[in-house]
Parts: C-alpha cells; structure tokens; sequence
C-alpha cells in the first residue's frame, strides 16, 4: 500500500535518518513545490536538498494528519512542527501528493496552504 511507504518515509524525516529516508525514492524522483520553486530531480539533488534542511531544521518533525490513497496515488494533509534552527517557527500545514510505484516515491509535489495564488 502506497500510504505505507509514506508513513516510514516520514519516519525516518522525523529522526533525520538520510540514508534510511532514501531508500524510499525512486532514482528518478521528482519533487514539486509551489511558489515557482524549480523542481528537484533525481535521488542525488534530493540527497543534497533535504541534507541542508536537516542541516536548517535539526528539530523539524512530521505527522501525517490524514491521506486519501487511491491506485498508486496518496493525498495527504501534512503538520510541520518545530521548524527553525532552534525549533521555534510556528507549525505549518501543507498538502502533499505522492506517487508510489513498486514501494518506492517517484514524485512529490506540495501544495502550501499559506501559498497565495497570484492572478
């Protein structure tokens, strides 16, 4: 089940373990992200990319609130606590949508709830 790779994926964000946190990713990932951010392609600028956060956000923990999964697809409603340096931001929300093939994620994409639109 899709939802179960997305579940040990955020555990292992939540204890900062890299190594075990790619495990889950499809060499040829894609992740999306708002705000016109350039996608992130491919398990090594994924690597470098949530090194630095880890890096950034010593603290930082993920629960997943609730996913709807359907096929190979899980939507689901993300809280992100303790963020900051010292852990300290205030806790944001996000949407996240995964796609899960053969156990591993081949593309994220977040949606930020905060994000504003532009016109």
């Amino acid at each position: 089940m899709p939802h179960t790779t997305v579940s040990a994926a955020i555990q292992c964000f939540n204890q900062k373990n890299l190594d075990g946190l790619m495990e889950f990713f499809d060499k040829k990932c894609v992740m999306l992200r708002d705000e016109g951010k350039d996608p992130i392609e491919g398990v090594k600028s994924l690597r470098k990319f949530l090194k630095k956060g880890f890096e950034s956000n010593p603290y930082s923990q993920v629960v997943l609130d609730e996913f709807i999964e359907t096929g190979t697809v899980v939507i689901a409603r993300e809280t992100n606590s303790k963020s900051g340096s010292k852990g300290h931001k205030k806790s944001t929300q996000s949407v996240w949508v995964y796609q899960v093939c053969d156990h591993k994620i081949r593309v994220m994409h977040e949606f930020d709830v905060d994000y504003k639109a532009s016109k």
